[in-house]
């Protein structure tokens, strides 16, 4: 409780506790106010806004940080009563909340907040955020840049990312994510086809990251669609290509395998007929050698395309 200076006239254990100074350390004490708020200039702000405020009855959530005894820092929420309520006497009282860890807290998800917005506008992938406590699902801008779906006609949940990925994929990539999080992995991938706002079909590439809370739960992920079309394509007319190659060699080898096995009888037939003339034995031997090459060659291809 304080008097009309700011001045506390009552100050109880928790008081003690959290803040270090002993009740007679404090009421009564025209410095008290410096203990808690020992720069001149913050406590001057302080003490004008006390002022002002006095025009209203109460004041809720008033989150300042005060020094505790030794130098450390603690934030405080005070909801103050004024004059028209008087507690053990007092009119002018104050409850005093510590909620120190609860403001380092909030700070530190709105700097991850800010990263993530960062992020989410740096990149040209869908990124996504899915509550897994709530099945809340959350997309930035990219999922409209990607695939066309006009903001208010994305649902905020994970059914509609469920509903718009292919029917021959769905079910598998369900259960997949779902086994990722039970076993309580920390990545989860996947490949497949996602719908666009034209009902056509893009290929895409997902990756998520799984946050768990302390106790090692599953509690959130965040993650992004990558749309690989282009690339799937490419693969897609490259496997037909060598598909197409593969079918060409196959039926031509067998026509240059045709006039090859003439060619190697008609200089067997040769060697049969003129067995004693050297300078054609050696003409039949070099046929023989071109042939023998001509074969392994054309084996050697078959092999590497079929």
């Amino acid at each position: 409780a304080w008097d009309d200076l700011g001045n506390f006239r009552f100050w109880n254990r928790e008081c003690e506790r959290v803040f270090g100074h002993q009740k007679e350390e404090i009421v009564g004490n025209p410095d008290g106010m410096a203990y808690l708020y020992p720069d001149a200039a913050e406590r001057a702000k302080i003490m004008s806004k006390w002022g002002k405020r006095q025009q209203v009855s109460r004041i809720r959530d008033w989150e300042l940080e005060v020094t505790c005894k030794g130098g450390s820092k603690r934030i405080i929420s005070w909801t103050i009563q004024y004059d028209s309520e008087s507690f053990m006497g007092f009119h002018t009282w104050g409850i005093g909340v510590d909620v120190t860890e609860k403001v380092q807290a909030r700070k530190i998800l709105e700097i991850s907040e800010k990263r993530y917005n960062i992020i989410s506008k740096a990149t040209n992938d869908a990124v996504w955020d899915w509550n897994l406590l709530t099945n809340d699902l959350f997309w930035n801008d990219g999922i409209t840049n990607l695939f066309g779906h006009p903001n208010e006609q994305i649902e905020k949940c994970i059914d509609w990312w469920e509903q718009n990925i292919h029917p021959e994929d769905r079910e598998r990539v369900s259960r997949r994510i779902h086994d990722f999080i039970e076993r309580g992995q920390d990545f989860w991938w996947d490949e497949y086809r996602f719908r666009r706002q034209d009902d056509s079909y893009a290929f895409v590439y997902d990756k998520g990251h799984i946050i768990k809370d302390p106790e090692g739960k599953p509690v959130r992920m965040i993650g992004g669609i990558l749309d690989i079309t282009e690339r799937k394509v490419y693969e897609q007319n490259l496997v037909l290509k060598n598909h197409q190659i593969a079918e060409y060699v196959f039926h031509n080898s067998h026509r240059v395998r045709a006039p090859l096995a003439r060619l190697m009888g008609l200089a067997q037939l040769l060697a049969d007929h003129h067995p004693d003339v050297s300078e054609s034995k050696e003409m039949i031997e070099k046929i023989r050698a071109a042939a023998d090459e001509i074969e392994h060659l054309t084996r050697a291809v078959s092999n590497i395309m079929l």
